[in-house]
């Protein structure tokens, strides 16, 4: 057999059979590296799959050397332009950093002349607090990188924050450091600025320019990867969990999803409740109130990893603020382009973890909700409870070891600190 891409026969080593975690594509080996390394994600060349590979297969597949070396170095420069498109929206807090720099030594300053300040003193100290509790507006926008090159950005206005200097409205070259600075225009330069201003709209992330050619209303930023309607210019957003989807497929003998389209369920502490009364008109056995206590545990144990851990350690991350003190400190010239780059790289690797853990809980929660519910409508009737608590302890005790083994993945994946579920679902560190 030979490679689709290449038409190279496969082999054993350097051209070996390479198949896409999702679908039945397959590829060399070769061929998928030089893929991966010139798209700024590393998904699946099927047009019909198109998705996205996880680290996990990445290292399954290509090799650790691969992933830690040439594919560490790629996302590094992938994650640096993504970055630079969000510089724009990042100026505000560079001005917040300056402004409080500047506040705190005129602090010093009042300190050593107390008696005749004191009440200047107070009133910039009631200044820094109020920088540093605030977020920066949100009308300001800044719509273009300054042309002078000083990693600032022209606000409408077109004056510059970090430089001060004016641009021109017709051409957007540098006028110089007043508005009304003399100037004359290449007649080029402003068509070009005119055309570019019909066929255009800025993301409403980093307002990078982007043009539409056809198709549907919603458009996809390359470069903050921002969903965003043309129509409206608002932020659109959806979010599936892979994990929830493949548990439930590998239990049901169809292969489809019982809750795919339905609206989701809620857990309550009345939950627990509800199923012990029902449980009432059930036919008793020896260890009936054992195995409640067990049922009701679990209960527990799920609503605190919904409500505590899903919205704390774990909860979903906003991957443009994640980065926003690293962007800070790059345009301050605080750090350097390689150092920014390094961290960009790490920061995104922890994100990763983050998100694949939280993917992991909320698979958790939401096949747990679906047993526990199931458990609490078949106490409708009269019931052998026996043979229901324990067809129900041991769907919760595989929804478990599926997550262990998912999380294990993730401690192999990203070689950090294991954890895992216990028997009653309790979150904690897991066994060597």
């Amino acid at each position: 057999m030979s490679c689709l891409i290449c038409a190279e026969n496969f082999n054993g080593t350097s051209r070996k059979v390479s198949r896409c975690e999702f679908c039945e594509f397959e590829a060399c080996l070769s061929c998928c590296k030089t893929f991966i390394l010139n798209e700024p994600v590393a998904k699946c060349m099927a047009p019909d799959c198109n998705k996205e590979w996880t680290r996990k297969f990445l290292v399954k597949t290509c090799g650790q050397t691969f992933v830690t070396k040439p594919l560490k170095k790629h996302r590094e420069e992938v994650l640096y332009d993504k970055e630079r498109s969000l510089l724009p929206a990042t100026q505000p807090y560079v001005e917040k950093h300056n402004r409080l720099r500047q506040l705190q030594k005129e602090v010093i300053k009042i300190d050593e002349e107390r008696k005749r300040l004191a009440e200047r003193k107070l009133m910039i100290r009631d200044e820094i607090m109020q920088l540093r509790d605030t977020e920066p507006e949100n009308r300001v926008v800044f719509t273009r990188a300054c042309p002078a090159n000083c990693r600032g950005f022209l606000n409408t206005q077109l004056k510059c924050g970090l430089c001060n200097i004016w641009a021109c409205a017709e051409c957007h070259e540098v006028k110089g450091e007043t508005r009304d600075a003399e100037h004359v225009c290449n007649p080029e330069t402003v068509a070009t600025v005119k055309l570019l201003a019909a066929d255009t709209k800025g993301c409403p992330t980093c307002h990078t320019k982007i043009h539409k050619i056809d198709g549907c209303d919603q458009m996809w930023c390359t470069m903050c990867h921002t969903a965003f309607s043309w129509r409206s210019g608002k932020i659109e957003t959806k979010i599936h969990n892979p994990h929830y989807y493949e548990y439930m497929r590998n239990q049901s003998a169809t292969g489809e999803i019982p809750r795919e389209n339905e609206c989701p369920q809620v857990l309550t502490h009345m939950t627990a409740r509800q199923i012990r009364q029902k449980a009432v008109t059930g036919i008793p056995y020896e260890n009936v109130n054992a195995d409640m206590r067990s049922i009701e545990t679990v209960i527990q144990k799920i609503i605190h990893l919904e409500e505590v851990e899903l919205t704390g350690v774990f909860k979903q991350i906003d991957e443009v603020a994640a980065n926003r003190e690293l962007r800070v400190d790059y345009m301050r010239g605080i750090t350097d382009e390689t150092r920014f780059k390094t961290l960009l790289q790490r920061n995104e690797k922890n994100i990763q973890k983050r998100r694949e853990i939280r993917n992991i809980f909320q698979m958790v929660v939401t096949a747990a909700t679906d047993v526990i519910l199931r458990l609490n409508n078949s106490l409708l009737q009269r019931v052998h409870l026996k043979v229901v608590f324990e067809n129900f302890l041991k769907e919760i005790q595989g929804i478990r070891k599926y997550a262990n083994e998912e999380l294990t993945e993730v401690t192999k994946t990203y070689k950090c600190t294991p954890i895992a579920l216990s028997y009653d679902m309790t979150l904690g560190k897991a066994d060597k």
